[in-house]
């Protein structure tokens, strides 16, 4: 508890116990433009130097997440996008980056569930993911900055415009901000 309140993730309250902290739509904003560098970063490096069988093992993979998906199992979808992504950094072999990531993933677990919530969201980001791929794969360096880029803004739209649809409801229903 200790480690995750310098984290800035829970917070003591006097007399009542440690507590979960909101995350703003700025820390929103800030640690997508974090993970944006970090995702293209990584994803260069891991299409530069994956192994066939590394690929053959990410695609496996998304061909499960299509399975899952379209059998409609939610919490196998979104692990395995969790899966797909630290696949990425572990195939990058830059262990420092992905000590770094580790530390982003705990509020990165709270987007993922907001942003994979709805079935075209998830489509959508099985799609995007099996754009990311195909580029990889076909060693586009050219592209794969884009496309990262669009996919991951769409998630912080998407992700922020339902923190602020749940931040108005509370406003709503409690009758204070």
């Amino acid at each position: 508890l200790r480690r995750i309140e310098k984290e800035g993730l829970v917070e003591y309250v006097p007399k009542f116990g440690v507590v979960v902290k909101k995350i703003s739509v700025e820390d929103a904003e800030e640690i997508y433009q974090i993970r944006k560098s970090l995702d293209i970063l990584a994803t260069i490096n891991a299409m530069k130097i994956m192994s066939t069988q590394e690929f053959s093992q990410m695609e496996n993979l998304l061909e499960e997440t299509k399975r899952a998906n379209e059998a409609e199992e939610v919490d196998k979808v979104i692990q395995y996008f969790s899966d797909f992504n630290m696949m990425i950094y572990q195939y990058s072999r830059m262990p420092r980056l992905e000590s770094i990531v580790r530390k982003l993933r705990e509020y990165l677990m709270r987007f993922r569930d907001i942003s994979l919530s709805g079935e075209n969201r998830r489509r959508k980001a099985l799609n995007e993911h099996c754009q990311i791929f195909k580029m990889m794969k076909n060693q586009e360096y050219d592209k794969i900055s884009d496309v990262i880029e669009e996919h991951l803004d769409y998630s912080k739209s998407f992700v922020i415009q339902e923190m602020v649809r749940v931040q108005e409801g509370g406003k709503e229903s409690h009758g204070r901000s």
